[in-house]
């Protein structure tokens, strides 16, 4: 993987010869991904934690192990530790926004080279794994003054958003998969892991899906599927980081497309706490367009995306 990584960082070109726009976006955008490497870490680590935890409970001491052993969160935290020391100085005009931006990359070529990726993406859910993956390949592509896209497709959105709300209820591995698999000790044993692996994204918060009258379904957007997926499981994080209890989504049709409408519910609603920048720029990449956030008086999230007639 370090070898992937170098060929990668010599392909990038010099920081010197880029303009002031450019060198802008690699900066606000990177600040962006290392705030979602704050995020994104803490809760891997709680959550092989946990499922270490769990494991032992159950008398699967072995599995509990290679667990516990997978995750460098320790020297991860350093790193970011780092990083924010190194942004002290530049908020004290001791750096300028170059070493920033190559202090960026040179945290998160550390940082991947501590993730045993392949060993997770068996234990993590994949829409999690590929927030993780995200975090380096977008930062690298907007240094070389390439803005992250996703690859659009038309997609079914009902369908998606009934299987993101299903899939966030259910157990990852049946109760019925279990029950075949426990006459093989190994494969039993590897289903109950993935099944105290699983974590239910809309666990705490209740969804309620809503269809305007003179919208006709199929409702067909063009969008990226994988990163649509992924903003809504990043945004299903941030709604219960706020204390959401339940999120109405209203899809409408209007002359410039499909319009989604998330709004929160709750009683006692953090609205002080933003949307991670990180998040807002998911939109983008996946193919809409963010219309509006969370603010006084404006008490919803809008994202309107291209129809397909």
């Amino acid at each position: 993987m370090l070898n992937r990584l170098e060929n990668d960082i010599s392909t990038i070109p010099n920081i010197s010869i880029f303009n002031k726009e450019c060198l802008d976006v690699s900066m606000w955008h990177g600040l962006d991904l290392v705030e979602e490497a704050h995020r994104i870490f803490p809760v891997i680590a709680g959550r092989l934690m946990f499922l270490g935890f769990q494991l032992e409970e159950l008398g699967m001491v072995e599995e509990a192990g290679r667990i516990n052993s997978l995750f460098e969160y320790e020297s991860i935290d350093l790193c970011l530790d780092d990083f924010n020391r190194f942004y002290r100085e530049y908020k004290d005009g001791k750096k300028v926004k170059p070493e920033v931006v190559m202090k960026i990359l040179q945290i998160f070529v550390r940082i991947q080279t501590l993730l045993p990726i392949e060993d997770l993406s068996g234990i993590l859910n994949v829409s999690l794994i590929r927030r993780v993956t995200r975090l380096f390949s977008d930062f690298l592509g907007t240094i070389q003054g390439i803005i992250p896209e996703g690859i659009p497709e038309v997609i079914d959105l009902i369908p998606i958003l009934q299987k993101f709300i299903i899939s966030g209820n259910s157990s990852g591995v049946s109760d019925s998969e279990l029950i075949c698999a426990v006459d093989d000790e190994k494969l039993y044993r590897q289903a109950m892991v993935n099944r105290l692996a699983h974590y239910p994204h809309t666990l705490h918060i209740s969804y309620r899906l809503r269809i305007s009258d003179d919208t006709k379904c199929p409702i067909l957007i063009r969008a990226d599927m994988d990163r649509f997926y992924d903003f809504l499981a990043a945004i299903s994080e941030y709604f219960e980081e706020i204390s959401v209890e339940i999120v109405d989504i209203y899809i409408k049709t209007e002359s410039d497309g499909i319009w989604v409408i998330l709004t929160p519910e709750g009683s006692d609603l953090r609205y002080e706490v933003p949307i991670p920048g990180a998040t807002q720029r998911e939109v983008t990449y996946v193919g809409g367009r963010l219309m509006s956030v969370m603010e006084p008086g404006k008490e919803d999230i809008r994202i309107v995306f291209p129809s397909v007639n």
